[in-house]
């Protein structure tokens, strides 16, 4: 509604006419436009949002790892390592991604 106003400022139209623009019966169209637009917003705001978490989740595991080879000497942490088992399957997952990346790059 704000950015439709802001639109009939844009081309000189009148609050007034809009307003009874807006007081218009919807069509089924419109009203299926609408809930396609908040469903893809929504599924777009989760998306965003699951990029977020993941990215702090890297972020996490990564400063693990750096204190694991600051106190360990290496990064070779155990897929089953007892003391950060979230660290193991994180470090394990890191290599088979750098794995599969090498192997889709070579000729």
């Amino acid at each position: 509604l704000i950015f439709a106003q802001h639109i009939m400022v844009q081309i000189g139209g009148t609050f007034d006419s809009f307003t009874m623009l807006s007081r218009k019966q919807t069509s089924k169209h419109e009203q299926n436009f609408q809930e396609r637009f908040d469903e893809e917003l929504y599924a777009y705001k989760e998306a965003r949002n699951q990029t977020s978490k993941n990215e702090q989740n890297f972020q996490e595991r990564f400063e693990e790892l750096r204190l694991y080879k600051e106190a360990n000497g290496d990064c070779r942490v155990l897929q089953r390592y007892k003391e950060n088992k979230k660290l193991g399957r994180w470090v394990c997952a890191m290599r088979r991604y750098h794995k599969d990346n090498n192997k889709k790059q070579d000729p």
